[in-house]
């Protein structure tokens, strides 16, 4: 083709003129994340049909089994680390993709078309543990921790609440006072959802005094098999 100089004439050949133009990686990353996901989810699941399913985050209330729920999204988010699409922006050394944050919102938008299971069994796992694990846990904790979040090995509850603090969490009591090897947890916790499938709870205790509210509480990785 001739450029702005008609004194240069670039000749290319018949491979670089059958070449498609030229694509940001990025916005290529993206467009094949979305077709992986798009082929995956049509292998797996039917697309949503208003009429004959829940709306998409929903439990269904069940009269028998209780924990088909539970089942449901722990094998729904295995199926996603067996195909390399759970974990997508998650740094590659603690299991993930290594790709940018929007890679899971791409997959995430082709997930509401289809008729998955609800997340919600897991989602103090793979929303609020993972998020603060990776944003203030040290390398070690997340190397241990997350991979087993992503592929739905472990499940994880909150235990915020108390039979005298509910949405006021600055009223709780529970304490964890420290000892030479860690703290001593003493109190009571309620109305945990999902306590009996979990491996760890993300623990909120009073460090400081009753006084201080918000101030006085800290975060802590509980073992539900802990005595």
């Amino acid at each position: 083709f001739v450029t702005d100089r008609p004194d240069i004439v670039i000749i290319l050949s018949d491979e670089e003129r059958a070449a498609p133009p030229y694509e940001d990686p990025a916005v290529a990353e993206g467009r094949r994340t979305t077709l992986a996901g798009e082929r995956w989810f049509a292998e797996h699941y039917e697309l949503v049909d208003p009429e004959r399913h829940d709306p998409p985050g929903l439990i269904a209330h069940t009269t028998g089994d209780h924990d088909r729920p539970m089942r449901a999204a722990r094998e729904h988010q295995r199926a996603l680390w067996d195909a390399g699409l759970a974990g997508l922006s998650v740094d590659q050394r603690f299991g993930g993709q290594g790709m940018p944050p929007e890679a899971e919102s791409v997959v995430d938008d082709v997930s509401k078309r289809y008729a998955t299971p609800s997340m919600v069994p897991l989602s103090v796992g793979l929303s609020l543990a993972m998020g603060t694990l990776l944003r203030f846990g040290t390398d070690d904790a997340c190397a241990v921790h997350v991979p087993r979040i992503l592929d739905a090995s472990d499940v994880w509850c909150q235990l915020f609440s108390e039979p005298e603090a509910g949405s006021d969490l600055a009223s709780l009591r529970t304490s964890a006072l420290p000892v030479d090897d860690g703290y001593v947890v003493s109190g009571q916790k309620v109305w945990t959802s999902f306590a009996q499938h979990s491996a760890y709870g993300l623990l909120l205790a009073r460090t400081g005094q009753v006084e201080d509210r918000h101030r006085g509480l800290s975060l802590f990785v509980l073992p539900m098999d802990a005595p």
